[in-house]
């Protein structure tokens, strides 16, 4: 009778992250976009958005303009970094759906998103199912949160300073 042995096997994220653990700094990169993926894939197939009728590009939009009330769609395109005729798209349909109010800008050309009143409830009810999901538990501190934003926005600023970089040599 052979004796059954369980397997310690790590999960897939704590793998990742020990496999890189000794990396160079490209090794570093490529994990860190590993796991966003992995975050990103796990945050888009689950149902915490799809139970409250909304897609994570839904809730992106709804998250950038609760942070920022009166944003233009040109600015809210930039942000999330997607076209402003897709955010135009978005928009459309969260106005339709009582989420979003479209106005004219100062400009009066420009136009500015703001939430309602339901879609800040939205945007609250999308924020909790999403944390309940990335951290059933609660426990993702605070810190360990921020210093993922900065790095993830340090990455950010240098690919779009190379990006200027190769436009200023090309043209």
């Amino acid at each position: 009778m052979a004796s059954k042995v369980k397997s310690k096997e790590k999960p897939k994220t704590q793998a990742v992250e020990e496999d890189a653990a000794g990396g160079d700094d490209i090794s570093h990169v490529a994990t860190f976009l590993v796991l966003v993926g992995r975050i990103t894939g796990r945050l888009q197939s689950g149902a915490a958005l799809k139970d409250l009728g909304i897609t994570m590009p839904d809730w992106l939009l709804l998250r950038v303009v609760k942070d920022t009330p009166a944003i233009s769609m040109a600015s809210a395109a930039r942000r999330i970094g997607v076209s402003r005729q897709r955010v135009h798209q978005q928009a459309t349909k969260l106005e339709a759906a009582g989420f979003l109010a479209l106005s004219k800008g100062e400009d009066e050309k420009a136009r500015e998103l703001t939430l309602s009143p339901a879609g800040d409830s939205l945007v609250a009810r999308s924020d909790k199912a999403l944390m309940d999901v990335l951290a059933p538990d609660g426990k993702i501190p605070s810190k360990e949160i921020q210093s993922a934003r900065r790095s993830a926005g340090k990455i950010a600023r240098l690919l779009a300073q190379k990006k200027a970089d190769e436009e200023a040599e090309a043209g």
